[in-house]
């Protein structure tokens, strides 16, 4: 997400919230502020002020990638909640990766059994992991 115009900030908040919190009433709710204080952020151009900042900061979100940009390694804070944010990331992709290895059967088999939860990163994640321990097995 490029781009270094007060135009923006919103923009790369709704990515943020979607990327780290799949949604923004997630972020929301996680930071403590409500929804419609979020839409001044995301689509009227407003600028929030340092305690909402902070909360960001604390969200594991850079405030720094925030105002500058960047790519999205970029968006995480350095602290904690960024870090494990970071490695959420990291992991989500290496078990995406895994399921685009898995023969075509296997992904019907995801897709009609609904493993995905929209709610429940942390149980998707190991029940992806498990799916894919299952199907290597059986095709031994």
């Amino acid at each position: 997400m490029q781009g270094n115009t007060i135009n923006d900030i919103g923009p790369r908040i709704k990515h943020f919230a979607k990327r780290c919190y799949r949604t923004q009433n997630n972020f929301c709710e996680v930071i403590g502020i409500d929804a419609t204080q979020m839409s001044y952020y995301v689509g009227r151009g407003r600028v929030p002020g340092g305690e909402v900042l902070f909360r960001f900061y604390e969200a594991g979100m850079s405030i720094n990638w925030l105002f500058k940009g960047g790519d999205d390694s970029e968006m995480y804070a350095d602290n904690d909640a960024g870090e494990r944010l970071r490695q959420e990331r990291a992991e989500f992709k290496r078990t995406m990766n895994n399921v685009k290895l898995l023969p075509r059967e296997a992904h019907e088999d995801i897709a009609e059994t609904k493993v995905i939860k929209i709610d429940d990163y942390q149980n998707n994640l190991a029940m992806l992991q498990n799916f894919i321990t299952f199907m290597r097995e059986s095709a031994k």
